[in-house]
C-alpha cells in the first residue's frame, strides 16, 4: 500500500533570508513535494501531520529549546527512524561545536550538509533520505501485513476450537487428536511467522547492501583516484588514504555478507571436490585457529562432487571454524566431515552432506533458535558482526542446498552443510573470469565509453575513473540518455548500472543489442539476481569495484567483442 503523498514530502526549516524558498523550489523542481515551516513550533505540528524528511537550518534550532522536537524523535515507533538533513551555519565557536555534536547525536538519523550547499548535492541527499523513509514505510506494511494475517489465522483457530469444544462424548477421541493437530498448527505458524520476518529482514538488508555498495564505489574509487594525485612533498597524507580505503574495504566485505544473507551476491556454481577443497585450505584453517586446537577430517572413497561456488564455500568454512574457535578458549578439536544422504528437502535428490564439529561450549535451545538471524551474536562488542551463520545459511539456500544446526550446552556444535551432488555433465572448470589470458591482454587503446548510473555521485566517480585509466567518457543518468549520446556520437563501450528505474541496465543493453549489434555492455551492479536472457548473458562488474577491477573489465568486453561504431 502506497504511503500518503504527506508522508513523503519534505519539511524545510530555514527562517533566515530566503534560505526556506529556495531551498523548496529546488526540491520542487526535482519533483519532490515541500513543505516550508516558517519556524520552529510549526515544524512540530507538521511533524505530527506526516513527513518523509526533514530539512532543518541549524539556526532554526540553535539557542532554542528542542525538547519537543527531541521527545518527538524519541516517541517514534521501533520501524521509524525520520531522516533529518542539517544545514549546518558557519559558526564554529566550541560551544557552537558542542551543541552540534550534541543535536546530531540525539536527533539520530542525521545528514549534515555545510554552507554553501549546492542544489544538485541538496536534492541528491534527499532524495536518498527519502528512499530511506520508503523503505522504513514498506518494513510498517510487513509488520502490518504480519500482524493481519496473525490475527485471522488466531480466529481461525479460536472458532475451529470453539466448534470442537461444542462437540458431544462420542467425539473425545477426535478431540484429543484435535490437541495433536492444535500443536502443529502452532509450529508451522510459528515457522511461517519466522520464515516471513527472514524475508522481509533479507529485502530491507539486501536493499541496504545495495545503497551500502553504491557508496563504497563513490568511497573507494576517490580514494584510489586522490592517492594517484597526491605530490611527494605530500606523501605523509598516503597511509591516511591507505587506512581509510582499508576501512572502506571492511565495509565492503561487510555488505558482501549482507548480500549473502539477502541471496543477492553472485555464485560460481561448479562441481567440488570436497575432500581437495578441504585439503587445500588446511594450513589456512590451521593458522586461523591456532595451535591449542586441532583439525580431523574423514572422508569416505569415491564421494561424488557437490555443486556449490568454491571461493563462497571456502569462506563459509572458514567462517564455521573461527566460530569454532571461539567456542574453545581453552583449546579443543574440530572434525570435518562428509557423506552421500538422500533427501526430499530442499528438493528430492542427492546431496553432499558436509560436516563440523566441535568439541566447544556448545549452544542452549534459546541461543540456537536464534543462531542464523542476521546481526545475532553473543561475542562481545566489536568481536563479530552477527552475519556469520546467516551467511552461510543464505550461501545454502542460493545453491539449493540447507543448513543444519545441531548443539547442546556444554557439548560441542555440529553444523551440516547439504549440497547438491553435482551432475555429470558439470562444469568443471574455472570460472571464465578466473582465467589468466586476461592478465597477458594487450591494454585497449583510448576508448570513447559512456557510463550510465541514476546516482549522481557513483556516476561521477565512474566518469573519474574512466578518465584517468586514458578513456574519453560521457555520464548518463537515465537509460533514455545514454542511447541519446550513443545516437549522437559513436562509442566503443557502455557500462551500465542495473537497478535504474524505468529501464534497467538489462533492458537497455537489449535496447542497445538491437541497434547497434556488437557494441560491448558491461552491467555494474551488487546484485546476482539478474532477468533471464541479455542481462544473465552480459559481463558484469561487482560494485564496489577498483580501478584495477574497472581496467580488466574493459579489457575483458574489449576482447570478447569487436567494437561496434553507432551511426
Amino acid at each position: 500500500m502506497e504511503p500518503d503523498p504527506r508522508s513523503l514530502r519534505v519539511l524545510v526549516c530555514a527562517p533566515i533570508g530566503r534560505d526556506g524558498p529556495a531551498s523548496a523550489e529546488i526540491l520542487e523542481r526535482a519533483g519532490l513535494a515541500a513543505t516550508i515551516c516558517a519556524g520552529f513550533d510549526p515544524l512540530l505540528a507538521e511533524l505530527e501531520a506526516g513527513v518523509g524528511a526533514a530539512f532543518v537550518a541549524e539556526e532554526a534550532l540553535l539557542g532554542r529549546d528542542i525538547t519537543g522536537l527531541l521527545r518527538w524523535v524519541d516517541a517514534q515507533p521501533p520501524w521509524s527512524d525520520l531522516p533529518f538533513v542539517l544545514l549546518s551555519s558557519r559558526r564554529e565557536q566550541p560551544a557552537v561545536a558542542a551543541w552540534r555534536l550534541d543535536t546530531i547525536q540525539r536527533l539520530r538519523n542525521v545528514t549534515l550538509v555545510e554552507r554553501p550547499v549546492q542544489p544538485i548535492s541538496l536534492t541528491s541527499t534527499l532524495q536518498a533520505a527519502l528512499r530511506s523513509r520508503r523503505r522504513q514505510y514498506d518494513v510498517r506494511g510487513f509488520i502490518e501485513a504480519r500482524e493481519r494475517a496473525a490475527q485471522e489465522l488466531e480466529a481461525q483457530v479460536a472458532a475451529r476450537t470453539a466448534e470442537l469444544n461444542a462437540s458431544n462424548a462420542q467425539l473425545r477421541h477426535e478431540m484429543a487428536e484435535r490437541a495433536t493437530t492444535q500443536k502443529q498448527l502452532e509450529e508451522a505458524r510459528e515457522a511461517l511467522f519466522q520464515s516471513q520476518k527472514l524475508e522481509a529482514i533479507g529485502q530491507l538488508t539486501g536493499g541496504i547492501a545495495h545503497d551500502f555498495n553504491n557508496l563504497l564505489m563513490v568511497v573507494l574509487g576517490s580514494l584510489a583516484l586522490m592517492r594517484k594525485r597526491v605530490p611527494p612533498e605530500a606523501a605523509a597524507i598516503l597511509p591516511l588514504l591507505d587506512n581509510a580505503a582499508q576501512a572502506a574495504q571492511r565495509g565492503a566485505t561487510l555488505t558482501k555478507r549482507m548480500l549473502a544473507f539477502a541471496r543477492r551476491q553472485e555464485l560460481k556454481i561448479m562441481a567440488v571436490d570436497i575432500p581437495d577443497l578441504v585439503r587445500g585450505m588446511a594450513d589456512l584453517l590451521q593458522r586461523s585457529l591456532g595451535p591449542s586446537i586441532t583439525i580431523e577430517t574423514r572422508f569416505p572413497l569415491g564421494l561424488p562432487k557437490a555443486s556449490t561456488d568454491p571461493n563462497q564455500l571456502e569462506s563459509a568454512l572458514l567462517n564455521i571454524a573461527v566460530n569454532a574457535r571461539d567456542a574453545m578458549p581453552e583449546g579443543g578439536s574440530i572434525t570435518v566431515a562428509a557423506r552421500v544422504e538422500s533427501a526430499d528437502e530442499p528438493v528430492p535428490g542427492r546431496y553432499v552432506c558436509l560436516s563440523v564439529t566441535d568439541t566447544g561450549e556448545g549452544m542452549d535451545p534459546e541461543t540456537l533458535a536464534r543462531a542464523t538471524e542476521p546481526f545475532f551474536t553473543t561475542k562481545g562488542v566489536g568481536k563479530g558482526t552477527g552475519l556469520g551463520l546467516s551467511t552461510v545459511h543464505g550461501l545454502m539456500e542460493q545453491s539449493h542446498g540447507r543448513m543444519v544446526l545441531s548443539s547442546r550446552k556444554g557439548t560441542g556444535t555440529t553444523i551440516e552443510l547439504w549440497l547438491p551432488v553435482a551432475s555429470a555433465d558439470a562444469d568443471l572448470s574455472p570460472a571464465a573470469d578466473d582465467a589468466p589470458a586476461l592478465e597477458a591482454a594487450t591494454p585497449p587503446s583510448r576508448l570513447h565509453i559512456v557510463a550510465v548510473d541514476d546516482d549522481g555521485l557513483v556516476l561521477m566517480n565512474t566518469v573519474a575513473m574512466l578518465e584517468e585509466l586514458g578513456h574519453a567518457a560521457v555520464g548518463a543518468t537515465t537509460a533514455d540518455q545514454a542511447l541519446d549520446a550513443l545516437r549522437r556520437e559513436a562509442a566503443d563501450l557502455v557500462i551500465t548500472d542495473h537497478a535504474m528505474p524505468r529501464m534497467t541496465g538489462a533492458e537497455l543493453a537489449g535496447r542497445i543489442a538491437a541497434e547497434w549489434p556488437g557494441l560491448p555492455v558491461i552491467l555494474a551492479t551488487g546484485y546476482a539476481e539478474l532477468p533471464m536472457g541479455i542481462g544473465a548473458d552480459l559481463p558484469k562488474l561487482a560494485k564496489p569495484f577498483s580501478l584495477e577491477e574497472l581496467e580488466a573489465a574493459i579489457r575483458s568486453a574489449v576482447a570478447a567483442d569487436a567494437p561496434a561504431r553507432p551511426g
